[in-house]
């Protein structure tokens, strides 16, 4: 699995979508595995099943998916560990919680 850059500032929508492309690099395998589709629209379909997951946890949480904040950031990681928890080591997902938590402390203000 591909670590994610989570070493630098960045803006609310920035680790936003660190935290697409994170959940995206560490659950595409899974996702992709469990659909009939040729290769190249497996892939299609993966970032768009994760980015309906994003999007769903800032509507579940009231948050704002244009306009991220640290608050907002911090239920969707909840709610994505959420999800993960039902297929993948908890080891792991506190791994990346931590990770995504520690770049949410970060954003430039």
């Amino acid at each position: 699995m591909e670590k994610c850059n989570v070493d630098s500032k960045q803006t609310a929508v920035e680790v936003r979508d660190t935290i697409i492309n994170c959940f995206y690099e560490a659950h595409k395998g899974l996702i992709s595995q469990n659909v009939e589709l040729p290769e190249g629209k497996k892939v299609e379909y993966s970032k768009a099943t994760v980015l309906n997951m994003v999007k769903s946890q800032f509507e579940k949480t009231g948050g704002d998916y244009n306009n991220p904040t640290k608050e907002s950031l911090f239920f969707v990681i909840i709610g994505l560990a959420e999800i993960a928890r039902s297929f993948r080591d908890m080891d792991l997902i506190l791994n990346h919680f931590i990770s995504m938590l520690e770049l949410i402390k970060r954003i430039e203000e």
